[in-house]
C-alpha cells in the first residue's frame, strides 16, 4: 500500500487501522537501499557489525570466511548478499488474516537476523501490565528487555551447525509470561534433512495453500513458493504424520539468530520490530547452495525464486582467485621469510581466465 514514511513510523508503536477498524500489519522491506545502509553502518556505526558473533563469517566486505565478500563491490547482480533493514509491525494476537509473519522460506545463503529494536503497539494490548522495558534499543551488545530474568545461554542446533547464543525456547517463555510478553519475534526453523518431507507435506496440501500463492506454483519444490505460514495445526500434523518438527524459540532485543543455507524457517512478529539482516555464504554452506541452484533452475518459468537466484559458481571462482592471490602474497613476499614457494606463479591468471569464460557464457541469450 502507499503510505507516507512518517505515518508508517507513527503506526510502528501507535498502530494503524484500516477502514474496517482492524489493525494493519505493515512491513517495510529493504529500506533504505542496501548501499546506503552499508555505508552508514560500516562508516558511522561499525559497532553494530563488530559485536555480531562470527564476524569473520558475516562481515559483508572483510569477512575472511564470507565467500560472498570476495565479489566486486559494484556487482549488482547478487540481490541475496549484503545487509538489509527489515521494519515490520507485530502483534501477540492471532488475527486470522494479515498476521505479521514471514512465510515459510528457504535461502541459498546463510543469514543472521539481529533484533535491534522492538515496541508494543499501544492499541492492541491495553490491558498488558506496564513495564519500563516495553521498548528497548540494541546498542551492538547483547541486551534483554526483562532485566530481572536474564535469558540463559542455550545451544541451538540448526542444519549441520551448532551455535552458542542467548536464545530462549517457547516452553520457557510459556512458563514465564512476563518473559514471553517481551519477546520481539518467534521463530520456527527446520533442519536441512527435513526438507524432503516438508516438500512432500506442502505438495499434498497444495490446494489448501494455493489461494495465497503470489507466484507461479512449483509442484515439485513448493518450499520455494513462500506462500505458507505453518500454524500449530500444520506443525502438529508434520510431527504426527511425517515425523519432523521445527526448532521453535523466542527472539529478544540484542539476540542474533543464525540460519544456515538450506534450512527452511518462518517468523512471526510479536511486537513491532527492526531487524538487521546480514546475508553471507560460508564455505560449509557452499555445497548446499550449489544443490539449491540446481533445484531453482527446474522451477517454472516466471517463478520469482529465479530472480533471486545466487550465482554460486561465480562466487566460488572469485573466492578461489582471492585465496590464490593471498597464498601467493604470503609465500612470495620476502618479508614473510618463508621457505615455501610456488612453482607455478600463474594460478591467478588461470582462475581469471576461467572467470572471464564464465562471464562470457552468461551473456549468451537462451533460445
Amino acid at each position: 500500500m502507499d503510505i507516507e514514511l512518517k505515518q508508517f513510523i507513527k503506526g510502528y508503536s501507535d498502530g494503524n487501522k484500516g477502514g474496517d477498524g482492524r489493525l494493519l500489519m505493515l512491513k517495510l522491506k529493504e529500506w533504505p537501499q542496501p548501499s546506503v545502509l552499508e555505508e552508514f553502518l560500516l562508516c558511522q556505526r561499525p559497532e553494530f557489525i563488530v559485536n555480531f558473533p562470527l564476524v569473520d563469517f558475516i562481515h559483508p566486505r572483510w569477512g575472511l570466511l564470507n565467500l560472498a565478500a570476495k565479489l566486486p563491490h559494484d556487482d549488482a547482480l547478487q540481490p541475496e548478499v549484503g545487509m538489509k533493514l527489515l521494519i515490520a509491525y507485530g502483534s501477540h494476537q492471532e488475527l486470522g488474516k494479515g498476521d505479521p509473519v514471514m512465510n515459510l522460506t528457504i535461502n541459498m545463503v546463510d543469514v543472521v537476523h539481529m533484533l535491534m529494536h522492538a515496541a508494543e503497539v499501544h492499541d492492541q494490548c491495553p490491558k498488558r501490565p506496564p513495564s519500563n522495558g516495553a521498548e528497548r534499543i540494541a546498542n551492538g551488545t547483547s541486551t534483554h528487555v526483562n532485566d530481572h530474568t536474564p535469558v540463559p545461554d542455550l545451544d541451538l542446533i540448526v542444519g549441520e551447525r551448532k551455535y552458542k547464543h542467548a536464545i530462549s525456547h517457547c516452553e520457557q517463555a510459556e512458563a514465564n509470561n512476563l518473559e514471553g510478553s517481551h519477546a520481539g519475534a518467534v521463530w520456527d526453523v527446520f533442519r536441512r534433512q527435513d526438507l524432503p518431507k516438508l516438500n512432500e507435506y506442502l505438495a499434498a496440501h497444495q490446494e489448501e495453500f494455493e489461494a495465497n500463492c503470489q507466484a507461479v506454483p512449483s509442484l515439485k519444490y513448493p518450499i520455494y513458493d513462500q506462500n505458507v505460514y505453518l500454524n500449530n495445526h500444520h506443525k502438529k500434523t508434520l510431527k504426527d504424520q511425517y515425523g519432523i518438527e521445527p526448532c521453535t524459540f523466542h527472539q529478544h532485543i540484542g539476540e542474533a539468530v543464525f540460519i544456515p543455507a538450506g534450512c527452511p524457517f518462518q517468523v512471526k512478529n510479536l511486537q513491532s520490530t527492526v531487524q538487521l539482516a546480514l546475508n553471507f555464504l560460508s564455505p560449509e554452506s557452499l555445497p548446499e547452495s550449489v544443490r539449491m541452484a540446481q533445484e531453482i533452475r527446474c522451477l517454472p518459468n516466471g517463478h520469482f525464486a529465479k530472480l533471486k537466484m545466487l550465482e554460486v559458481k561465480k562466487i566460488s571462482l572469485y573466492a578461489a582467485s582471492s585465496a590464490v592471490r593471498e597464498i601467493q602474497r604470503i609465500t612470495l613476499d620476502p618479508k614473510f621469510n618463508l621457505d615455501a614457494s610456488f612453482e607455478d606463479q600463474n594460478l591467478t591468471r588461470v582462475v581469471s581466465e576461467n572467470l572471464a569464460r564464465v562471464n562470457k557464457q552468461r551473456k549468451v541469450s537462451c533460445t
